[in-house]
């Protein structure tokens, strides 16, 4: 993003990377633009290739927090087309306390049953409003859990979903470096040593990622 990753952007444009900038105020329950009415000024002094949001919409959450959100992404969704860039959008679709309260034994249970079909429902009643994102970033596992089952699930998602039409990537948060950084903090390993588990762990899921495309292909 801009306030961290300036000096990154810039140099990853120069050397003709992929890039993506996020537009959002972060850890906000509400989609909103970090610089206000000025967010497309921000966006084109990078230059991203893709301009990224992140919002949590439940469509049977909150009406006017929803309509107030879908009005800001259809400015967003028109401006991006407006320029000509690519527009990827990371859907989280938290529960209400309402839709908790019936999983009250097993809240796991709602991310399970319930959560796909309101992600469906949410696409849906976003892009019948005009907001039309060129990826859908989807929320998969990425929550607090022992990070070693965490990679496992993603191991075996990520093998799954490589082989559905109509899937393009995967992304992983924390479960790559947590870890590794921790260990530094502790003084236990080095900085390159870090930056070397880092790297292989993330490339073991892109290996795994393109052996599962290849697969698909053949078949």
């Amino acid at each position: 993003d801009e306030q961290f990753g300036g000096l990154i952007l810039r140099d990853a444009h120069l050397r003709r990377f992929l890039t993506a900038c996020p537009v959002e105020r972060s850890s906000q329950d509400e989609f909103d633009f970090e610089y206000g009415d000025r967010f497309a000024e921000h966006i084109e002094r990078f230059d991203p290739v893709f301009v990224k949001t992140l919002v949590r919409f439940n469509p049977e959450g909150d009406a006017a927090l929803n309509q107030r959100q879908t009005a800001r992404l259809k400015r967003l969704s028109d401006q991006c087309k407006k320029v000509g860039r690519k527009f990827l959008f990371e859907l989280l679709v938290p529960a209400t306390p309402a839709q908790l309260q019936k999983f009250e034994r097993d809240p796991s249970e709602y991310d399970r049953t319930l959560r796909p079909e309101l992600m469906v429902r949410a696409m849906a009643e976003l892009q019948r409003a005009g907001v039309e994102p060129d990826v859908w970033k989807l929320e998969g596992i990425e929550h607090e859990a022992d990070s070693r089952k965490v990679a496992l699930q993603a191991r075996l998602g990520g093998t799954v979903a490589a082989r559905v039409e109509g899937l393009i990537g995967f992304a992983v948060g924390r479960t790559v470096f947590w870890d590794a950084l921790m260990a530094v903090r502790k003084r236990e390993i080095s900085r390159d040593e870090a930056a070397s588990r880092i790297a292989n762990q993330y490339k073991s899921f892109c290996d795994l990622w393109i052996s599962a495309r290849s697969a698909r292909k053949v078949a």
